[in-house]
């Protein structure tokens, strides 16, 4: 414990007869940083840019997106899970594989020399230490290279034997990008096993999700037509930003980030948060509107009647084309009123793209707060009791700088934030 720790810890006594101060308002969101990632949805593994989607699903309502990582002149993005087996046994795999001609897959040879992006489905057979014990490529789908009019397509695979040394089998999807080139396959209802036998994968729609995982790869964050984690460049704070660029499904197409939180009629509620483009070939052109935005709904998922792009539920939007400066912004909207039969807030970040305008931004540290309410943090790890466990929670959020232990909401982590703490903690609550 740092010796300003141990000198303001001192000071405990001291406050039992101080009057409790409660805090001011603090952000309600989870996560708000997008430093706490999550697998897609259980059972599998991915890599490259493959993302949960609620678009183009053939049961229930996600697919698995996977599109070109954009990383070198041959790039690779898929998505696996692995079953045990053994020599001799037969496999099938299949899947429904739905390809936009907003987005579409494509292969051609220009000058000699080959482009496209195409999507095929493949088994490979693993020794007991996770090896591939044959050569890559033997035991493939046929390749599906153009776009499916945004219909599903069956694709499976010949009736494969495992080699020797086989101890598991690996379903593989995959995307080949060639030359940088666009095209994306949602893949949905995928199956491999036995000739004639039963699906021996899990989660086989992607319809599961792990705790805090809501379908995208940032925990408690809704993602909807294009968006990811940053892949660790350009956050502001922390190592992780969330990345969001246009869903190019249409003349006026929406990508968006959200998370709700419970509120009621007549609460005012305020959102706040930090936002960037870079320069190239992401940067962010004229044809999109991105806002920070607020949303209120009830609970038969009606949304309040206004626009969201207006203010005061949000601030200005983020400058598109010359207009932006490629630097971390801070936006802010104004106080909105929760209309009658107000359940949840929605936090958003909304991204309009039109003419299909290409471009991305970088979100960071967002903040939604309930303006004028006061939060009590002396049941800290809000266990129903104020005990020690409490201050032990408080100064492991406190030494990591989290923005949580900011107690007194003075925008730093100090010995400012452990004062006003032990002031609410000594008394027992407020």
């Amino acid at each position: 414990m740092s010796r300003e720790i141990r000198r303001i810890a001192s000071l405990v006594g001291a406050f039992v007869a101080a009057a409790c101060s409660l805090a001011p308002a603090q952000n309600l969101l989870q996560n708000p940083s997008f430093e706490d990632r999550c697998t897609l949805t259980p059972g599998w593994a991915s890599y490259g840019n493959v993302f949960l989607e609620r678009a183009f699903p053939v049961t229930g309502v996600k697919s698995m997106k996977v599109f070109g990582p954009f990383c070198c002149p041959t790039g690779y993005s898929g998505f696996n899970q692995d079953v045990p087996t053994s020599p001799g046994e037969e496999w099938v795999a299949s899947c429904y594989v739905t390809s936009p001609s907003t987005d579409a897959l494509r292969w051609y040879t220009v000058g000699g020399t080959q482009y496209g992006t195409q999507f095929f489905i493949e088994l490979q057979f693993l020794d007991a230490d996770k090896n591939i014990v044959h050569e890559y490529g033997l035991y493939r789908s046929p390749a599906q290279r153009t776009h499916t009019f945004g219909l599903p397509v069956p694709l499976s695979t010949p009736t494969f034997t495992a080699p020797p040394g086989s101890a598991y089998v690996r379903y593989a999807a995959t995307i080949e990008q060639l030359g940088y080139t666009n095209g994306a396959a949602f893949i949905d209802e995928v199956s491999m096993s036995h000739p004639g036998g039963p699906n021996v994968l899990q989660n086989t729609s992607f319809e599961d999700s792990n705790v805090g995982c809501l379908g995208s790869a940032l925990k408690w964050w809704n993602n909807f037509g294009n968006g990811g984690p940053n892949n660790d460049q350009y956050a502001r704070t922390g190592s992780t930003a969330a990345k969001l660029w246009g869903s190019y499904s249409g003349p006026t197409a929406y990508s968006g980030w959200f998370q709700d939180v419970a509120a009621t009629e007549g609460s005012q509620w305020q959102i706040s948060g930090w936002g960037r483009t870079i320069a190239g070939s992401d940067h962010i052109a004229d044809g999109n509107t991105v806002v920070l935005s607020l949303e209120f709904w009830d609970d038969l998922g009606n949304i309040s009647t206004f626009d969201t792009f207006d203010a005061p539920h949000t601030p200005a939007p983020m400058p598109t084309g010359a207009a932006n400066n490629n630097e971390w912004a801070f936006y802010q909207s104004g106080v909105a009123v929760a209309p009658p039969g107000t359940t949840r807030v929605r936090a958003v970040v909304l991204q309009r793209q039109t003419a299909l305008a290409g471009g991305a931004t970088w979100w960071d540290d967002l903040e939604l707060i309930n303006v004028g309410a006061t939060t009590c943090y002396a049941d800290y790890n809000q266990d129903g009791g104020v005990d020690g466990a409490d201050v032990e929670a408080f100064f492991s959020d406190w030494e990591a700088g989290s923005s949580f232990a900011d107690v007194n909401q003075d925008g730093g982590v100090d010995g400012g934030d452990i004062e006003t703490f032990f002031v609410q903690w000594s008394n027992g609550g407020c």
